[in-house]
């Protein structure tokens, strides 16, 4: 492939349409050529980040929904509660003119009261037993914490991982490539060890694997140390996915990781043209609501 790929041969491969030779000759394309490698990746990126958006806004209107149920509800019981207030009026007006009716009817003699019986009183206890109310201690209420783990689980963007492996058109088994489909079958732990293999030619791919499957494994400021080293060293290829994973991981830390959180999520803010920024955005408004 001589000619620079157009965006809709990327995303075709992206999206897993290339055959097998294609797929491998468009690897090993990448693999000599790391402009087209970095382009690869931030339409992965680009594209990771449109997913995340769609599945935002169906979060929204899922919640809009919810809350014009909850009216609709609000006003079926305003309307049983009036239809309630109408059946006692009338219940109200019926008892009344019963009683009206009884009072004009003529007396009716009543009998006499017979004696009632004077019964033997018993013994009176000369020693009753003291009883006392227990006493119940109620529960203090608490405000519920906010679940920080769980919203940065929501908040975590899956790695495209075609652009983690770029291997030559051959049968060889490497590392990297078993640490991939290990990675793939949710073994993170097996990745780990494959990843310790991998030469230092594939160094930053394996690192970025490696805090993705450090994350997996509830090990977060491991992932939080591997992100950030990937972030500070300039990687081109993993730059955007590093500095939004590294959010993610001081997010999933809260409170403790509070200060690093909030200064990194300023700064991504006032960068409009950073891939993530929309997301930022999202996620701060999540946080003050």
């Amino acid at each position: 492939m001589n000619k620079e790929p157009m965006e809709d041969t990327i995303r075709a491969y992206l999206k897993g349409k290339f055959s097998k030779p294609e797929r491998l000759a468009f690897e090993a394309e990448m693999d000599q050529d790391a402009s087209l490698a970095e382009k690869v990746n931030l339409l992965a990126t680009e594209m990771a980040a449109a997913e995340w958006l769609i599945a935002e806004e169906n979060r929204v209107l899922f919640e809009q929904w919810k809350q014009e149920k909850k009216q609709n509800n609000q006003r079926w019981i305003n309307g049983k509660t009036l239809g309630f207030l109408v059946f006692a009026l009338v219940f109200f007006i019926a008892v009344v003119a019963f009683w009206f009716f009884q009072q004009n009817q003529p007396a009716v003699p009543t009998p006499a009261p017979q004696p009632v019986p004077v019964l033997p009183q018993a013994k009176e206890n000369n020693n009753p037993v003291a009883t006392e109310e227990p006493k119940v201690a109620f529960p203090e209420l608490r405000q519920p914490e906010r679940n920080y783990l769980a919203l940065a689980k929501q908040q975590y963007i899956e790695p495209v991982l075609s652009t983690v492996r770029r291997a030559q058109i051959d049968s060889t088994q490497t590392p990297l490539i078993l640490a991939r489909e290990a990675y793939a079958a949710g073994n993170y732990a097996q990745a780990l060890v494959l990843l310790n293999q991998v030469d230092s030619t594939r160094r930053q791919s394996a690192d970025f694997l490696s805090a993705n499957a450090l994350f997996h494994l509830g090990k977060y400021r491991e992932a939080e140390t591997t992100f950030e080293n990937l972030v500070k060293t300039g990687s081109t290829q993993y730059r955007y996915s590093s500095e939004w994973s590294l959010l993610v991981c001081r997010l999933a830390q809260l409170p403790a990781r509070k200060d690093a959180f909030e200064k990194q999520l300023e700064e991504i803010q006032k960068r409009p043209d950073h891939p993530y920024f929309q997301q930022a955005k999202n996620l701060k408004k999540d946080l003050n609501k």
